[in-house]
């Protein structure tokens, strides 16, 4: 089973347009099985004292993964504890951490975590501040791919978001991803969800394929995963569509 923690937006400083802070979010459907609750089970937490409850309070016998996700409402040291009593009460579990651009790591989360997701939706300043709304988060995302480094224990996986604001710069995006990737490949990620008043910002999904396959060499999507895209799509089809 994976099981997702997903932790609030209270401590984010930026203004990403797909998620505003998490403010008016429209939830798309989900896959399949996210809807099987033997396989996938996702919480909300808008606080510690939520985050804590759980963990105290719940049990499972199958779990394999557990994902933490967000924008970190509590802090480093409390995230520490949080994952030393995870770790306690399910040893074998596979932990991954998905952080954003908000603020350094702390080199402590390094040794508590089996895996790390860090975003990146830019390869120049002009495109960062259009994506997330500052200058700020080049650097962090920078800094904590470095710490991330350091410590030689965990793995990283890198990802991205197009929405329309970015795409046309999809190829350059990727290639650097993949610059800094130590060979791992670039998760793709299609939204889950949007600020209701961002939705123009949305690509639809075929049209996002067809944007891909025109603009992104062959050599770099093959390094690439797509996530929240239905393998029935035919990327054949769509290649054949596009030559038109």
């Amino acid at each position: 089973m994976q099981i997702d923690l997903y932790l609030g937006f209270t401590s984010c400083r930026w203004h990403c347009l797909f998620c505003k802070q998490g403010e008016d979010l429209i939830y798309f459907p989900r896959p399949t099985y996210m809807s099987d609750p033997t396989q996938y089970q996702f919480f909300y937490f808008d606080t510690s004292d939520d985050l804590y409850s759980w963990i105290a309070t719940t049990t499972y016998e199958n779990i394999d993964t557990i994902n933490i996700s967000g924008n970190d409402p509590i802090s480093w040291i409390e995230l520490s504890l949080f994952l030393d009593i995870l770790t306690e009460k399910y040893p074998s579990v596979y932990r991954t951490l998905r952080i954003s651009n908000t603020r350094e790591l702390d080199q402590k989360i390094c040794t508590r975590i089996d895996a790390i997701e860090l975003s990146l939706y830019w390869q120049t300043p002009e495109v960062q501040l259009a994506m997330t709304g500052t200058d700020e988060s080049w650097d962090i995302f920078h800094s904590n791919l470095a710490e991330i480094r350091a410590s030689h224990r965990v793995d990283v996986q890198l990802q991205t978001i197009f929405l329309y604001t970015n795409i046309a710069y999809a190829s350059s995006i990727l290639e650097y991803m993949l610059s800094l990737s130590g060979g791992q490949p670039i998760k793709i990620v299609y939204p889950h969800f949007m600020p209701r008043n961002m939705v123009h910002e949305l690509i639809p999904k075929r049209e996002f394929l067809q944007l891909l396959i025109r603009q992104v060499p062959k050599n770099i999507l093959q390094k690439c995963i797509m996530n929240n895209i239905k393998p029935q799509i035919s990327l054949t089809s769509l290649f054949y569509d596009t030559q038109e």
